[in-house]
């Protein structure tokens, strides 16, 4: 059996048709990888479309980074840094950060209430 060597082009048609089909969880990408175990080599030059649609792919999906890098026969580092710098530009981390110290504030919040519950029921339970 020979294996086949798939273009980028075609890596890109199949990152966007899927994108286009995010919603369904058993929706993969599809395709032989050339080369198993092996990193590409260094210096290898993605298009800005191949890039774009990867990070699009990352950011809506349920699959682990590390997953969609391997089907895209990346590295998983390029992915994160494609990420990295995709959210730095969007003001994306900022907003996560937000909603994160809100969780925090709210946890903390009912912490308090809580505590203050105990409280009173272990006064009521020394009247008894």
């Amino acid at each position: 059996m020979v294996k086949k060597k798939y273009s980028a082009e075609f890596k890109v048609k199949v990152v966007l048709e899927t994108l286009n089909e995010i919603g369904h969880r058993n929706d993969r990408i599809l395709w032989t990888k050339n080369n198993k175990g092996k990193n590409m080599a260094k210096g290898k030059k993605y298009t800005q479309e191949f890039k774009d649609s990867a990070i699009q792919l990352a950011l809506n999906s349920e699959e682990p980074v590390r997953q969609i890098a391997r089907d895209l026969e990346i590295s998983e580092k390029t992915l994160y840094r494609w990420l990295r710098d995709y959210k730095i530009k969007h003001n994306l981390e900022e907003a996560e950060r937000g909603k994160k110290v809100t969780a925090i504030k709210n946890i903390e919040e009912e912490n308090r209430r809580l505590r203050k519950e105990i409280a009173i029921l272990k006064k009521e339970q020394e009247i008894m």
